[in-house]
């Protein structure tokens, strides 16, 4: 493609004396690759009775990314490790009474409802590395996701 523009440029002795093309948006506002008019009456391929696909799901969703993944395996456990340490020290302070942790501290723990829940009925967590796992986290990136209930 660039040999293609220089010898374009080169032809017509600068781009101010190029003609230009002016580009159209279609129906659907595309305007690179237009699709093909026929893709609304594609069969849908998830979520109906004979699919290939039950449904279309998120993935997973930990409702803490920045503590139990990550590129690094290492940072990950060493995350999670933190997590469970410090859960575990307020739930040996203020845990198993019926309530929430007044201590939200983000940098220390990341609550969430599930989270909550364990803190009032005074459920202990412990950590175990063999819970780590490759994730495909988006198309073409893998994560090192901490891959427990208890966490995610």
């Amino acid at each position: 493609q660039m040999f293609r523009s220089n010898s374009i440029i080169k032809k017509n002795g600068s781009i101010g004396k190029m003609d230009w093309g002016v580009l159209k948006p279609d129906q659907y506002n595309d305007w690179i690759n237009l699709r093909d008019p026929n893709y609304q009456n594609y069969p849908c391929i998830a979520g109906e009775k004979d699919s290939p696909f039950l449904s279309n799901a998120v993935g997973i969703s930990t409702n803490r990314d920045i503590w139990v993944s990550g590129f690094s395996k290492k940072a990950v456990l060493a995350n999670t490790q933190k997590l469970i340490n410090n859960y575990n020290v307020e739930l040996k302070k203020n845990g198993g009474k019926g309530k929430k942790s007044d201590m939200r501290d983000p940098s220390k723990i990341k609550w969430t409802r599930g989270l909550d829940n364990k803190f009032k009925k005074g459920e202990k967590l412990s950590f175990n590395s063999q819970n780590i796992r490759l994730e495909m986290y988006r198309p073409f990136v893998k994560k090192w996701l901490m891959y427990d209930k208890a966490v995610v």
